[in-house]
């Protein structure tokens, strides 16, 4: 069976589990969230061309309101920190011109340092 015709659905599917379980065990999302970090680290020293950086990032600032909904104990800047520390680990890594999303990122969290 190719799963490569259903990758969508699969990560709709456990996305939509995961939910349920960030439900009843606020904890997990913690675990969740450091999950995610560490792969968009990962990735920001990688250079992965299959899972960008910015995705995980993306994808951090996503998850950041459900932590907060929880109450999980991610502490309230991590996410801010993190989507930081990955895209400037990419920044600096790269070796091609630097994208306008990455500036994107770091100039809308300017507002909230102050």
């Amino acid at each position: 069976m190719n799963f490569s015709r259903y990758k969508s659905d699969i990560i709709l599917i456990a996305h939509f589990l995961l939910g349920i379980l960030a439900g009843v065990v606020p904890s997990f999302v913690f675990l969740w969230v450091m999950i995610a970090f560490c792969m968009g680290l990962l990735a920001a020293f990688k250079k992965s061309t299959r899972y960008p950086e910015y995705l995980f990032a993306a994808y951090l600032v996503g998850i950041e309101l459900l932590g907060r909904m929880s109450g999980s104990g991610v502490p309230h800047e991590f996410i801010k920190y993190a989507v930081s520390v990955i895209l400037l680990i990419s920044i600096f890594r790269s070796v091609r011109p630097i994208q306008y999303y990455f500036v994107l990122f770091m100039i809308l969290f300017i507002p909230g340092m102050f």
